[in-house]
């Protein structure tokens, strides 16, 4: 049955990457390592919110087990490992059509000329 489309976006892995790496840089600027001493302070380490990528490596070093930079790579590399199983989860659809969108422009045409 061809009644759905199921569409793949897709980044050169060395630029995904990147942009992972500098997304990571920015949540720690905006306040993250705070947002996670409140959080471990209001509920423990136990809370379900400390299994999620970017509170669970900054445990160690809140605990002082770990260092600062230690941790933030830790996020980086989880990070990463988590956008490669999604890429690998996303390569099993056999018609799916995958679309790079390092060109939003491109990436909405291409996308167009598919549904249409």
């Amino acid at each position: 049955n061809d009644d759905y489309l199921i569409f793949g976006l897709t980044l050169d892995r060395q630029i995904l990457y990147d942009r992972i790496n500098k997304r990571v840089d920015k949540m720690i600027e905006d306040g993250l390592i705070n947002e996670t001493k409140l959080l471990y302070e209001k509920y423990g380490e136990e809370n379900q919110c400390f299994k999620a990528i970017g509170y669970k490596e900054l445990l160690p070093y809140l605990r002082q087990e770990q260092s600062f930079d230690y941790c933030i790579q830790l996020i980086k590399q989880h990070s990463r490992n988590y956008a490669k199983r999604q890429i690998t989860f996303m390569n099993q659809f056999k018609n799916i059509i995958k679309i790079d969108v390092q060109s939003f422009e491109k990436a909405f045409d291409e996308i167009l000329k598919h549904i249409r």
